[in-house]
């Protein structure tokens, strides 16, 4: 081989080398976005579902809330929720946020649907969707939580277990349901946590006023997928 040749070839090769070595790296974001949902498709296992976002309190600003009326509450409907009017009683059992009953409600109207549909049993034939005028009070305590904290689990655990613990007025935050002895946030089918409002005392009560009540139809043969599986029902 010619000493020219040699050292052309030497050159070549060192360019390439030098290329390769210079030309950067898909970033770790790249990998994830591409190669972890291929290597799922593939093993036949669906993607990574993103986690749930934290809960915002929404009980600072007036506004329309729903609840739907299920089952043995629908006897004492009439005389608890009257047009114009806060609720005059709840059931008084223990839930996630009392442990002496509360009146719990959705800010979202298609909760409150998922719910009534969810829980009317065969018996029934209709919920009650009761929309009420929620404002602020001044001096009415809430307390707010938003995910499923260890002192959000406390409160829930001492609620159902009708333990003494500070209460408030109004309280809001994740459904709770059962899980290896303990309380986690219930999650709808897009992984995010339901967000439930709860009236406890009369002044919580007072800054609601029902402003309609529907009776929506419930077919005894209709799919019931459950709202939330494990949930309590208030």
């Amino acid at each position: 081989m010619k000493p020219t040749t040699f050292l052309t070839t030497v050159l070549a090769v060192s360019l390439s080398l030098f290329s390769a070595a210079a030309a950067p790296l898909p970033s770790d974001a790249s990998l994830n976005a591409t190669s972890i949902f291929d290597l799922a498709e593939r093993a036949g296992t669906p993607p990574p579902v993103p986690a749930a976002h934290p809960l915002q309190p929404s009980l600072g600003k007036s506004q329309f809330l729903f609840r739907a009326v299920t089952n043995d509450e629908l006897v004492n409907a009439p005389t608890r929720y009257i047009v114009g009017k806060p609720p005059a009683s709840h059931k008084g059992e223990a839930g996630d946020f009392s442990s002496t009953g509360a009146i719990y409600a959705f800010s979202d109207i298609t909760q409150a649907d998922k719910w009534g549909k969810s829980f009317t049993t065969p018996r029934f034939n209709h919920y009650l969707l009761v929309k009420f005028e929620y404002t602020v009070s001044k001096t009415a305590t809430r307390k707010a939580f938003a995910s499923g904290t260890p002192d959000w689990v406390t409160f829930v655990t001492n609620n159902y277990a009708k333990r003494p613990q500070p209460g408030f007025d109004i309280v809001e935050g994740p459904i709770s349901v059962k899980s290896a002895g303990s309380f986690i946030p219930s999650l709808d089918e897009h992984g995010q946590m339901p967000h439930q409002l709860a009236f406890v005392t009369p002044a919580g009560m007072a800054t609601l006023k029902v402003s309609s009540i529907t009776p929506i139809p419930v077919a005894a043969n209709a799919p019931k997928p459950r709202f939330c599986p494990g949930c309590t029902i208030q």
